[in-house]
């Protein structure tokens, strides 16, 4: 029998060894969350590189393993609370990444309304330990849990059944290693334009990878986004 998602993220809690880390660096965690009207339509899953300092519970890591369990109980009992806190504390509408993922999610008629839009996705990242205090985390922190958190991945595909997976991460470092781990890769083709890196269709299901929306033209990126998709949609229909 596979593992579940709390196990994998137990066990990877396990491994995280102190003396790879900076021992003050406290930790903040993640597993995916599924919007309570996703399931009637499975039509986006959206993947991100790692959460952003979103928690109020951090541990060091020489912490990690002893309180395994405790911590994975705390992300399981946190996450909801967390995501209704996102949704309407005004973060959703400064922050480019969910600004164009809203946008994006109107654009395929997923959403009718900005605003109702976070309850018709599934919500994931590549990596699911990152840096308490906010941003992406480093290479140590990376190769200490990179596979688990491919293993973490493909169960939360598994389980999420999306229709459209949307990985909003940059191709290279990111997205790659996960793309490679999964038989993604094989899938996709070159995109078009300065934001889609890689589209195609794997498993049943419509893949974008775009670099990560920081920075970016908000209004073209979307589009592009949008148009990608499309296609895919076009060419499906053509076989």
């Amino acid at each position: 029998m596979s593992k579940s998602k709390e196990g994998i993220l137990s066990d990877l809690l396990k491994d995280i060894r102190p003396d790879k880390l900076c021992d003050k660096m406290y930790l903040t965690g993640f597993l995916g969350i599924e919007g309570e009207d996703y399931a009637k339509d499975r039509e986006l899953m959206v993947i991100g590189r790692a959460v952003n300092g979103w928690t109020e519970y951090g541990w060091l890591p020489k912490d990690s393993a002893a309180k395994a369990e405790e911590i994975v109980n705390q992300i399981i009992k946190e996450s909801p609370i967390l995501w209704t806190k996102l949704c309407h504390n005004g973060y959703m509408k400064k922050a480019p990444f969910w600004n164009v993922i809203k946008k994006i999610a109107k654009g395929l008629k997923i959403a009718d309304d900005e605003n109702n839009c976070p309850s018709k996705l599934f919500w994931s990242n590549l990596y699911k330990i990152s840096p308490y205090c906010g941003g992406n985390p480093d290479d140590s922190l990376i190769n200490l849990q990179c596979n688990a958190c491919k293993d973490l991945l493909k169960k939360e595909i598994d389980d999420a059944k999306p229709n459209r997976i949307l990985m909003l991460t940059g191709l290279d470092y990111w997205a790659q290693p996960f793309l490679d781990d999964l038989q993604i890769s094989e899938h996709l083709q070159k995109g078009d334009g300065k934001y889609v890196e890689r589209k195609g269709r794997w498993n049943n299901c419509k893949v974008v990878v775009a670099k990560h929306p920081q920075g970016k033209v908000q209004q073209e990126y979307v589009k592009e986004v949008v148009a990608a998709f499309e296609k895919l949609n076009r060419s499906e229909s053509h076989k």
